[in-house]
This record gives C-alpha cells, sequence and structure tokens, in this order.
C-alpha cells in the first residue's frame, strides 16, 4: 500500500507546475491557474490545470489545456532516473505542458500576419491610392451611436474614380465632394445616412439623384453630367439647393414636392418654357443659356429675389406677373427691342439691379437715361451704379417739375437775347476803318457771349 504524499510535497509540486508554464507562456499571453482539492474522506489529491489563451487581435478565439494529471512515476522508473516520487511528479507534469505548447503554434503570431495581409488585400482593392484617399479625409467628428471619432467630409476632385462602393465604410460622412470623375452609378450612396452635400459634377450620370434619399439630403450639385431628366425629386424632401448646369434637361418637372428649395440653376441647357415651378418657395433661379422666349410661369413663385434669364430668345417683358420680392433681374443677351417696353418693370416696386446688356434697346443714345428714367428704383444698371445725378438728368429731361421747365425756358429766353445783342455788335465794329476789324469782332463776340453762357449754365 502506497503512501499519500505529504501536504508540503503537493505545494511544491504546484508551485513547479505554475512557474513552468507562466514562463512557457510568456509570449502567448497566457494564463495558469493551478487548484489543489482535497476530496473529503479520501487519501488522494488532485490537481486541476487551466490554460487558458487572451485571444488575438484577429479573434481567433482561445485554446485551453483543461486539465493536465498529475501521475506520479512508478518507483522503479523514478529509481532508474535517479528521481524521487515528487520529482517525478514535476517532471511529468512539465513534459506535458512542454508537448502541448510545441504542438500549439504561438497565437499572437497568427494574427499579426493575418491581419497585414488583410490590410494589404483592402488598400489595394480600393479604387484611389490610399494616400489620396487620406488626403481627402478631413473634418472630425462624433459618430452618433457610439460617440467615437469618424470622418464627415471626403473630397477628392479629378481621380478618374468609375465606381464608389468602397463608400460604404464611410458611413458618417456628411460632406461628399467627387468632381471630375468617372461615376455612372450612385446607389451606394444609400448607406450615407448622414449625407448633407452631395457634389458629383463632371461625372457621367444619366439620372439625378438615382439612389434612395439619405434623410438629410440638403445641397446637390450634378452639373456637367448627361442628365436628361431632372426624374422626381419629392422623395428628397429638404432638398435646399439642386444645380443641374450644363445637362441635356429639355422640360422642368418632377420638383413639384420639393418644399425647401430656394435655389435651382438649371444653366446650358435645352429649356424652352418655363414650368413645374408653381408654389416652390424659390428665391434663386439661374435659366441662361437656354431656349426662353417668354417669363410666364413665374407668376406664383412670390419668394423670388434673383432671375438670372440671359441669353435665351426674350422678345417681350409680357406676361410679367408681380414679384413682390424680386430684387435682380438679368436679361442680357436676348431680343428686346422697345425701351418703353421697360416700363413694365415697374410693378417690380423692390427691384434694384437690371442687367440689358446687348439687346437691341441698347443702341439707342439715349438708352440709359430713359432707362434709369423708367425705373427710377434702380441701383445698378448693366453692372455700373446709378448716380443720384443721373436721376436728376433722367427727370430734367422726360419729366422735369414746373421750376424746371421755367429755368430752362428762362435760359432759353437769355440766350436768344445774347445771340441778338452779338449780331448788332458785330455789324458796328465792322463798320469802322476795317483794320483788325476780325480780331474786334471776335473779341466782340467773347465778351458779350461769355455772361450769357454764365447765365445758361445756372
Amino acid at each position: 500500500m502506497s503512501k499519500k504524499p505529504p501536504a508540503a510535497s503537493t505545494s511544491r509540486v504546484s508551485s513547479a507546475v505554475t512557474s513552468k508554464l507562466t514562463k512557457s507562456s510568456t509570449n502567448s499571453t497566457t494564463r495558469l491557474s493551478t487548484t489543489s482539492k482535497r476530496r473529503p474522506g479520501s487519501g488522494k489529491s488532485t490537481s486541476q490545470t487551466s490554460l487558458a489563451n487572451s485571444g488575438s487581435r484577429a479573434n481567433l478565439g482561445s485554446r485551453s489545456v483543461s486539465r493536465a494529471s498529475v501521475r506520479p512515476g512508478s518507483a522503479g522508473e523514478n529509481k532508474s532516473r535517479g528521481r524521487t516520487p515528487q520529482e517525478g511528479t514535476v517532471a511529468s507534469v512539465e513534459d506535458e505542458v512542454l508537448k502541448e505548447d510545441q504542438a500549439v503554434p504561438d497565437v499572437e503570431e497568427i494574427p499579426a500576419v493575418n491581419e497585414e495581409a488583410e490590410y494589404r488585400k483592402r488598400v489595394e482593392a480600393l479604387p484611389v491610392p490610399f494616400e489620396v484617399l487620406k488626403r481627402g479625409l478631413s473634418n472630425l467628428g462624433r459618430s452618433p451611436e457610439e460617440l467615437k471619432q469618424v470622418y464627415t467630409k471626403l473630397s477628392i476632385p479629378n481621380a478618374n474614380i468609375s465606381q464608389i462602393s468602397f463608400l460604404q465604410n464611410y458611413r458618417y460622412l456628411q460632406i461628399l465632394e467627387l468632381p471630375g470623375n468617372s461615376i455612372s452609378d450612385t446607389s451606394t450612396l444609400s448607406h450615407l445616412r448622414y449625407l448633407t452635400h452631395l457634389d458629383l459634377s463632371g461625372n457621367k450620370l444619366t439620372k439625378a439623384l438615382d439612389f434612395d434619399p439619405p434623410y438629410n439630403l440638403q445641397h446637390v450639385d450634378l452639373s456637367k453630367n448627361q442628365i436628361t431628366e431632372i426624374g422626381q425629386m419629392g422623395r428628397h424632401r429638404f432638398l435646399a439647393r439642386l444645380c443641374l448646369d450644363r445637362n441635356l434637361i429639355r422640360t422642368i418637372s418632377g420638383l413639384e414636392d420639393c418644399r425647401y428649395l430656394t435655389h435651382l440653376s438649371l444653366r446650358n441647357n435645352g429649356i424652352l418654357m418655363i414650368e413645374g415651378l408653381e408654389g416652390l418657395p424659390i428665391r434663386y433661379l439661374d435659366l441662361r443659356y437656354n431656349r426662353i422666349a417668354s417669363l410666364e410661369g413665374l407668376a406664383t413663385l412670390g419668394d423670388l429675389e434673383d432671375l438670372y434669364i440671359g441669353h435665351n430668345c426674350i422678345t417681350s417683358l409680357t406676361p410679367l406677373p408681380s414679384l413682390p420680392s424680386l430684387r435682380l433681374i438679368d436679361l442680357s443677351f436676348n431680343n428686346l427691342n422697345s425701351i418703353d417696353s421697360l416700363a413694365q418693370l415697374q410693378v417690380l416696386i423692390h427691384l434694384r439691379d437690371l442687367y440689358l446688356s446687348d439687346n437691341p434697346l441698347t443702341n439707342s443714345p439715349s438708352y440709359r437715361l430713359r432707362t434709369v428714367f423708367l425705373l427710377s428704383q434702380l441701383t445698378v444698371l448693366d453692372a455700373l451704379p446709378v448716380s443720384p445725378e443721373e436721376k436728376v438728368a433722367a427727370i430734367n429731361k422726360y419729366d422735369p417739375p414746373p421750376s424746371v421747365v421755367a429755368s430752362v425756358h428762362h435760359a432759353a429766353m437769355l440766350k436768344r437775347q445774347i445771340r441778338r445783342e452779338a449780331r448788332i455788335n458785330k455789324v458796328d465794329i465792322m463798320e469802322g476803318d476795317g483794320s483788325g476789324g476780325e480780331e474786334l469782332e471776335l473779341e466782340a463776340l467773347v465778351e458779350v457771349v461769355h455772361p450769357g453762357e454764365r447765365c445758361s449754365s445756372v
């Protein structure tokens, strides 16, 4: 009958096991816990050893050695090796742990390699060089869910980007600027829930905002594309600024439900008439470089402040509605012929800036003075300030007050009187001896005419 190991020996075994396992697991960040229990009523002791891995950055899981049983070697075996029973116990545990440690590779080395490979793979898959992407990201902010730092702006112009699926990894972007690229599909933008500003000018789009709308989208620039129709914009309910310059649009439609739209630019298209804007809160409207022939369609734009409609085919200002908020109108490079037709603009009580250059009516010598007279509220005409002197001169010429009329008549009368006196003096002088007559005549005329000129200037 074998003797049970003393308590002191068991304690030394546990200490030795703990020390050995701790040294062997330094590189793999493992923890060793050894618990010795004695069963009630039994003379034997059991050592339970668990080896738990803390995990790697790649989440490869953990490996564990659930139990290492301590089995004393036989007396003959220990004796042949020169070991005591207690030393045999420690050696068997050490051998088992070392074999286990050699069989399983270091878990920290595997994820490091895998993570680096995955990183290189993702960088190589980017449609733009990584350095360009780094320079384009800016505006650090906080994510609304986790309050961690995120980029809120990405700007990459003229980089020949054709696909933007990588944007799914930047779902907190608020400002996206990708002008001058080769983008034709915008479906990925549906994932950018926080997007407010979008610039895709100079790409290859054929449809406008053809994606499920981010709730907060407000400013959109889709100029210089190949868009043929605006499409239904009502689902972009908070859209405030829309630029569709230099496209292939022929009709204005699809904006009826954009109840927050204040700025609309449709320059350089083939638009024939103003339509589809009824009741919208538009304050800025740019329709230059189209083929519009009439101002009809503006009647319901009560909030309109700036109207640019130059470089079109307008020949008449009728029907011109009363737009109480309009302060600027650009009618340059049209076919307006009659200066007096400008009187129709008198209903625009807040009109301050007017542009009429390169219309046939500007060829008249009295164009500017007549225009200032008809529209006395103007402060700028054809990019030149209207001075108070011009306004006074215009009034005195086209509708002088009675006092001015009396002064003009009086000046004219004095002028006629002076001329009569000059003729009389000329006759008297020429009747002299004739020597130096020509010089005397001129001197007399100068002396007589000079006071008259002074009167007329008054």
